[in-house]
């Protein structure tokens, strides 16, 4: 909960205070940790620039990047590395109690190894992605037989629920653009019937 005194009491602060932040429980499929559960939460807009952040700061205060390196080749890469290390250390907390973080960056560093950090973060990059699915349609077909499935009963309340609010207003317009479509097309009036006679025609 923030510090600050204007967002203490709101009700932005009540509602989030009341909802379990999303996560995910997974398990490595090889290697040393193969086999133990590991569990990544959502995290907030702040939380993530913060370690984004924190970790330019850390390589150029502690590790001595010049920071316009840090945009490019070498620098660039050092600079994921070290933010994947930092939001693991907001994100990984213990799969039977979510409000007690893993590890503390420093621990992170030195008990896992390379390949480690990065199939743990790929875990919360790929769950990160189930909740923003634009990441994951690659065309328009693709939305559309979500909101068909979803219209149809055939999406779970899980899956509702694990969505970003951008992802969810966009399937919102859709439904609702569907809706009124066929409000419209029920409610024009029938043209009459032609003369047995006559043709018609259809513009084009």
């Amino acid at each position: 909960m923030s510090d600050d005194k204007f967002l203490k009491g709101s009700w932005l602060s009540k509602l989030a205070s009341v909802h379990e932040r999303p996560m995910r429980v997974f398990e490595l499929s090889h290697g040393r940790l193969a086999g133990v559960p590991f569990a990544v939460r959502w995290v907030s807009h702040e939380d993530r620039t913060k370690a984004i952040d924190d970790a330019r700061r850390f390589l150029v205060e502690h590790g001595k990047w010049d920071p316009v390196d840090l945009y490019s080749g070498a620098g660039a890469q050092r600079l994921e590395e070290e933010s994947q290390l930092r939001l693991l250390a907001v994100s990984l907390v213990d799969p039977k109690n979510p409000d007690v973080k893993a590890g503390t960056v420093e621990e992170l560093r030195k008990l896992l190894d390379t390949s480690e950090v990065q199939r743990i973060f790929d875990e919360w990059d790929d769950f990160q992605a189930e909740r923003s699915p634009w990441r994951r349609w690659k065309s328009p077909a693709e939305f559309e037989a979500d909101v068909e499935a979803l219209g149809k009963g055939l999406m779970s309340e899980a899956w509702i629920r694990s969505f970003d609010s951008a992802s969810l207003r966009s399937i919102v317009r859709s439904l609702a653009s569907r809706l009124r479509a066929r409000t419209t097309d029920s409610s024009s009036p029938t043209s009459p019937a032609s003369d047995s006679g006559s043709s018609s025609t259809i513009d084009e």
